[in-house]
């Protein structure tokens, strides 16, 4: 979440607690109540409408933090992802390794030699 965002939300919020302490306060100290009926409609919507807004800010915060959180999932995936396959090229590269050797074996014609090695990868890799 920006930080602008942060701040636009706890400004919001703080203007309406403002504005709802104003109004108390002049209704604790009015005596004259035709002008706090004049006042109140206008009151009313604003307090309405910054309910709105901060409605519509802490949405906004719910919406960011899924998106953080989606993010974060995201990340570890791919890092999981990575080291997969990094694993399987390691595997790989041993495999074709085995192969050029037992392959070079059966060229000299030692296949004995081969066989060993084979019953020898075997048992290395026999779970």
């Amino acid at each position: 979440m920006r930080k602008t965002d942060s701040m636009i939300i706890v400004s919001t919020i703080l203007i309406q607690v403002l504005f709802i302490a104003i109004i108390n306060i002049q209704i604790s100290i009015m005596s004259d109540f035709k002008n706090l009926r004049e006042f109140l409609p206008l009151a009313n919507l604003s307090i309405l409408l910054l309910s709105g807004l901060a409605i519509v800010s802490i949405k906004r915060i719910e919406q960011q933090a899924i998106i953080q959180a989606e993010s974060k999932l995201l990340k570890e995936h791919l890092w999981q992802v990575e080291e997969l396959m990094s694993s399987l090229k390691t595997q790989t590269h041993e495999h074709i390794r085995h192969i050029q050797t037992i392959q070079s074996m059966l060229y000299l014609n030692e296949v004995d030699e081969a066989q060993k090695y084979l019953e020898g990868i075997a048992e290395s890799n026999w779970p």
